[in-house]
């Protein structure tokens, strides 16, 4: 008897959703993941590319950049939305010295309800089951979270998953934690 072939896995969300952090717990489980340590993004996915290999591969806005093919099993992040695009506004400043002013925060705070429902609609078009989770869940019990997501992968490893999340607030953290990071890798 030939064993099943699961649909390869898609993390999905808006940017600072969680959704590096669940790439994380899935390399430390030893679950096959496309791209590099921290981030985990592939651009050669969800940007009109072959389709992501089994395993698991990041896509960010899947509404704006649907990957090719399907099915997929989805693991869908959630943030509150106030918190995420407040992060959202210190990653360009951060990265690319672009101050956003408040006004402008709250309408990205107000973005992503609609935006939801697109990504939906495209992810019931290409097909398969989606886990739902939000970045407050992963961060305030991970135990819990990580057996969630391996339930849903069948990846095992669940004490290493959990151990890969930094004890923290679900709220906006005032640096980038992808510095601290990638400084303990190196």
């Amino acid at each position: 008897m030939t064993p099943q072939l699961l649909p390869p896995v898609v993390v999905s969300g808006f940017g600072r959703c969680g959704s590096s952090l669940v790439m994380q717990m899935l390399h430390a489980a030893g679950f096959p993941v496309t791209g590099d340590y921290p981030s985990f993004e592939c651009e050669e996915y969800g940007l009109g590319g072959e389709p992501p290999p089994a395993g698991a591969s990041k896509v960010i806005n899947p509404e704006c950049n649907p990957p090719p093919g399907g099915p997929y099993r989805w693991i869908w992040l959630d943030r509150n939305h106030a918190q995420q695009a407040k992060s959202q506004a210190k990653l360009l400043r951060e990265l690319a010295g672009i101050r956003l002013p408040r006004r402008d925060v709250r309408v990205l705070a107000c973005s992503y309800a609609p935006a939801r429902r697109d990504a939906f609609d495209v992810m019931r078009r290409l097909g398969g089951p989606v886990l739902v989770m939000s970045f407050e869940e992963l961060v305030s019990d991970p135990c819990a979270s990580a057996k969630r997501i391996s339930d849903f992968v069948g990846c095992g490893q669940i004490e290493q998953m959990a151990n890969v999340v930094k004890k923290r607030s679900a709220d906006c953290l005032p640096y980038l934690l992808e510095r601290e990071l990638l400084q303990g890798a190196a």
